[in-house]
């Protein structure tokens, strides 16, 4: 009777340690195929953006905007780099899906976007950037009304592009037009509702440049009104030189570049800033906002010379 005890308690361990093996095995057995099944579906996001997808890696990032980011190799056998990212805004959020070759053109991008107005033109308009450089995106699609969208599909890039190791050093227009050794002078106030501050530049103690901080505000999409803050920045003689943005809250994107390529137009022609009424502009597009920086540069120039 002891015996047959012992020997059913043998069988039972041996069953134990047989179920055991077993599962064991199969756990290292079904870990690959586990592990490939995660990969497949982590790519299936990138599929549309880049055909026969191989080899993928993890990749280390900082975490933060960007959520996600892999390398794999494409059907030309180019390394890719896929990003998955997403910043919220005012009326939603902004996920985008974006695939970079190594220098920096964007191979295939696509957005979903959570927004309560303009996701439609906003998602078109950011899948337009394909082919374009990360650190410079580009497109042929216009999109006045969703200037708030264009701005966090603009931060996402950027963040991208850090990412990506492409960063560019950015001069700021007073090192672009001093140097490095500029100094920045507070002066007082004028006593008007549409210049807010003045400063002067200085260079080895020599005044260099006159900065007055103007706003503007007017139509700019239909019947939206909205304001413009700029940094105008003034010769001795009053030769424009540039402009800094401080706020601006008209269309974004490729309308807000065609207002500052009027600015970079008037300080190109060396125009002054008693002439800006009578200079005949070659810049088209965005005619609202560039009216109103014109009237604004009028206002200024009534300040600085004198008349109505």
């Amino acid at each position: 009777m002891k015996k047959d005890t012992v020997n059913k308690y043998l069988v039972i361990l041996i069953y134990l340690f047989v179920t055991l093996g077993v599962l064991i095995g199969a756990s290292f057995l079904l870990t690959p195929v586990k592990n490939k099944n995660i990969s497949k579906e982590r790519l299936k996001k990138y599929s549309g953006l880049v055909s026969e997808l191989k080899d993928l890696e993890e990749t280390e990032f900082e975490k933060g905007i960007i959520t996600e980011k892999l390398q794999a190799k494409n059907s030309d056998n180019k390394t890719v780099s896929l990003y998955d990212a997403t910043l919220a805004n005012g009326y939603g959020d902004i996920q985008m899906i974006v695939a970079v070759l190594e220098d920096g053109t964007i191979l295939g991008i696509s957005a979903n976007v959570n927004q309560s107005i303009g996701a439609s033109l906003t998602k078109t308009y950011i899948e337009g950037y394909k082919g374009s450089k990360i650190n410079q995106p580009t497109t042929e699609i216009t999109a006045p009304t969703v200037s708030f969208s264009l701005d966090t599909a603009n931060a996402i890039l950027e963040e991208i592009s850090k990412s990506h190791g492409i960063v560019e050093e950015k001069l700021t227009i007073y090192e672009e037009l001093f140097g490095k050794d500029y100094k920045e002078e507070e002066q007082a106030k004028p006593d008007l509702e549409n210049i807010k501050g003045y400063k002067t530049i200085l260079v080895n103690g020599e005044v260099l440049a006159h900065v007055y901080h103007v706003t503007g505000f007017g139509i700019y999409n239909e019947q939206e009104e909205a304001s413009i803050d700029l940094n105008i920045i003034l010769s001795p003689d009053y030769t424009i030189l540039g402009a800094e943005e401080l706020e601006y809250n008209h269309t974004g994107g490729g309308f807000k570049k065609k207002v500052f390529a009027y600015i970079d137009e008037l300080a190109d022609a060396k125009v002054k800033i008693g002439e800006v009424e009578t200079f005949k502009s070659d810049v088209t597009g965005a005619t609202n906002s560039r009216t109103l920086v014109k009237e604004m540069l009028v206002e200024l120039a009534k300040f600085l010379l004198g008349g109505e």
